[in-house]
């Protein structure tokens, strides 16, 4: 499995990607930020669709907005609620807090590798570094395995290797 560039790291490496997007991609981008405005408008208690917005104001960095969204969230008794808690209270250095809210994600749903990387984020800023080594290495296998299944054309392909990777993680 292959090691990430930030594993033992402050932080990873700059991203020196280009943000710039083509007309077609831009329409895109309106027209589907418009029907999820929507969804947002017709479902407002859909724990996906709040999911989604909350995921876009991580992106944005914007804590007033995953603050009243997780207060509309509809069900605590959803490993996305306590990993979305988790991230928002990280990012208010409540360390402790967060742990707890990552560590109840991992409870309702103990697959999320996602859960377990925040996680290890966490820790990494407790100094306890030989748990965050553990916890990246599931996270690769996780990752991995969820890029293998994305991949297949239905889930009838799953084939006995990736049955294996998956008793593996689990």
């Amino acid at each position: 499995i292959e090691r990430p560039e930030y594993v033992d790291r402050p932080a990873p490496a700059p991203f020196t990607g280009s943000e710039v997007k083509d007309a077609e991609t831009v329409e895109k981008i309106k027209l589907a930020e418009s029907l999820l405005a929507d969804y947002r408008q017709r479902f407002p208690k859909n724990a996906a669709v709040i999911a989604f917005h909350i995921d876009k104001a991580m992106v944005n960095g914007d804590l007033e907005q995953i603050e009243s969204l997780l207060a509309e969230y509809p069900s605590h008794g959803d490993s996305r609620y306590w990993r979305y808690r988790g991230w928002w209270l990280s990012a208010y250095d409540k360390i402790d807090e967060s742990e707890a809210a990552y560590r109840e994600s991992l409870r309702l749903f103990p697959l999320s590798w996602m859960s377990r990387h925040e996680l290890a984020d966490v820790l990494r800023r407790k100094q306890r570094f030989q748990e965050v080594a553990e916890l990246e290495r599931i996270v690769i296998k996780g990752k991995n395995l969820r890029e293998k299944i994305m991949k297949l054309s239905d889930v009838q392909k799953l084939d006995p290797e990736i049955l294996r990777d998956f008793r593996d993680y689990a």
